[in-house]
């Protein structure tokens, strides 16, 4: 992230494209809803969980499961759709029709809790099919669920805009 600051980095996993744009030439128009990113910092009152795994990592308001008054850390370095905090996690278990919780274990002896969940609302588009961790830190969005969009990064400008382009998981 101290190096990726400084760039506008556009995702385009339809194409399997990453470009470097100039922010100061973007169309954001034609880039999709925008999200402005935050970055919080040691001691900020945003910071959700326990770890404060939010800190340092590009943050937005929103979350996998509706509510814009929560904050999402947007990784791509996390392989799945992403992450909802305990209590988000157990709401949207209870409301979707469909969806079951599961357990795995970690070869860390660490017991991950998911579900798969058939439709989530987020940002006012339906996705489809998406795989949920339960997780005690925070809200987080992974690479699966980004790859259902045109990502575009705007870190000089500290914005993200997302234009929808599947509903549905990439296809392996």
């Amino acid at each position: 992230m101290d190096c990726l600051r400084h760039y506008c980095v556009q995702l385009n996993f339809a194409n399997g494209e990453i470009k470097f744009l100039n922010p100061d030439n973007l169309k954001t128009g034609e880039l999709g809803q925008t999200f402005p990113l935050t970055f919080l910092s040691e001691g900020d009152p945003e910071v959700h969980g326990v770890d404060g795994s939010a800190r340092g990592h590009p943050n937005i308001h929103g979350a996998l499961a509706g509510g814009t008054n929560l904050i999402s850390e947007i990784d791509t370095g996390l392989p799945g759709d992403g992450a909802l905090e305990t209590e988000l996690f157990k709401d949207e278990l209870k409301k979707q029709k469909g969806a079951s919780a599961e357990e795995y274990k970690m070869t860390t002896g660490q017991i991950v809790t998911y579900a798969r969940f058939p439709e989530v609302l987020f940002a006012g588009e339906i996705y489809t099919n998406l795989v949920l961790n339960k997780y005690f830190a925070g809200n987080v969005v992974g690479l699966r669920f980004l790859a259902r969009n045109l990502v575009t990064l705007d870190f000089p400008r500290g914005m993200m805009y997302l234009k929808q382009t599947s509903i549905g998981p990439p296809v392996d």
